[in-house]
């Protein structure tokens, strides 16, 4: 007797416990029939879901490595229970997750806006984001006079501070902080990470907001 109790512990602890994070999940999909399915693959166990916006916590079998956890998953979210074209998913284990949401440079900062998290993607996404500036800058006509080009200039400079004020690149991860609705104008940068971060854009990723992905972790702890 005393021996499978020892094994059932051993099974019990032989599995490393994953947050997996679905972009734009099929708004179609009933969450009490997705957790069970999840359930029902491989590898998968105690499944949980936060939330409707694609926010999974699962326990992986360790035989299971995290490349195949997003294969199965890929491979789940494209099927017929759920019906997604080329979905994008990001897994972290507990404590990658936490330390991801330990980086934020809003934390303590009272501003009306709530942060958001730009998962990992690369160092290079601020990069890209001021090169697709200098390129539209290089599209415009070359008679544009000095005055105007001033102008343009000077607006610019402003855009990249506003940029740089509200939008942090810390170990690859994009921390912004602003308003996520309302005038065009005043949404531009959050339109900007969110369009550089879609599927084809080669910086594919999801974000969550802050308070949201703390509430995913307690659930996780």
């Amino acid at each position: 007797m005393k021996n499978n109790l020892k094994n059932e512990e051993i099974e019990k602890t032989d599995t490393t416990k994953y947050i997996i994070l679905i972009r734009s999940i099929n708004p179609n999909i009933k969450m009490k029939q997705f957790r069970e399915d999840l359930n029902k693959i491989k590898g998968f166990q105690n499944v949980k879901i936060w939330c409707r916006t694609g926010n999974v916590i699962l326990d992986l079998d360790n035989t299971i490595s995290r490349q195949e956890l997003n294969e199965k998953f890929i491979e789940f979210l494209e099927s017929k229970k759920c019906n997604m074209k080329n979905p994008i998913i990001k897994n972290y284990t507990v404590e990658e997750y936490k330390t991801i949401l330990s980086y934020n440079p809003f934390i303590e900062k009272k501003i009306k806006d709530k942060s958001i998290v730009f998962f990992p993607m690369g160092e290079n996404l601020l990069t890209e984001l001021k090169f697709n500036r200098v390129n539209n800058k290089n599209e415009k006509e070359n008679d544009e006079n000095d005055e105007k080009e001033e102008k343009e200039e000077k607006e610019e400079k402003e855009e990249e501070n506003e940029f740089q004020s509200n939008c942090k690149l810390i170990e690859g991860i994009i921390f912004y902080n602003g308003p996520t609705s309302g005038n065009p104008s005043t949404i531009k940068n959050f339109i900007k990470l969110n369009k550089i971060t879609q599927n084809g854009s080669g910086y594919e990723t999801t974000h969550r907001r802050y308070e949201s992905a703390k509430k995913v972790l307690e659930m996780a702890m």
